[in-house]
């Protein structure tokens, strides 16, 4: 029996899960960079708002009013942007983990392909083993049985 033919499949698909890792933990790095983005935006942004709540209870004027109101506007439509992006992030992440997922099944198919052509190779090479030794005790007893005197 000849040695494993699919052992360069076997190798490539390997390459590829590592590589389908890697991917996946990039993506995963980037949902969390995205995630603690937003967590520290929305953290700025709840201090503006207990800074502007405590301004406007001393007093405030309308200009510096104004101005706090157009910040917190577009502090929100950057949390929206933020939102967006973690949720592509969080796509992108699942997208890789269900590669990564694919690959992982399809090496472990070809692996177990590789250890039943190797069972397959011990079992044949026991079997010719055994007909060795078969055939070593049946030249030995004719041989003994050769040499024995014959009697009636």
């Amino acid at each position: 029996m000849k040695g494993f033919r699919l052992a360069s499949v076997l190798r490539f698909r390997t390459s590829l899960e590592e590589a389908m890792r890697r991917a996946a933990a990039e993506k995963r790095e980037r949902l969390q960079a995205e995630t603690s983005e937003r967590d520290a935006l929305l953290l700025r942004r709840r201090d503006h708002i207990r800074e502007v709540g405590e301004k406007l209870s001393r007093g405030m004027n309308v200009s510096e009013n104004i101005l706090y109101i157009d910040y917190l506007v577009r502090m929100d439509d950057e949390m929206v942007l933020r939102k967006k992006a973690m949720e592509a992030a969080e796509e992108a992440a699942e997208i890789a983990r269900g590669r990564l997922i694919e690959a992982v099944r399809q090496r472990k198919v070809l692996y177990r392909l590789q250890e039943k052509h190797a069972e397959a190779r011990e079992a044949e090479r026991l079997r010719r083993e055994t007909g060795l030794f078969d055939e070593i005790a049946v030249n030995r007893f004719n041989r003994d049985r050769r040499d024995e005197p014959y009697e009636e």
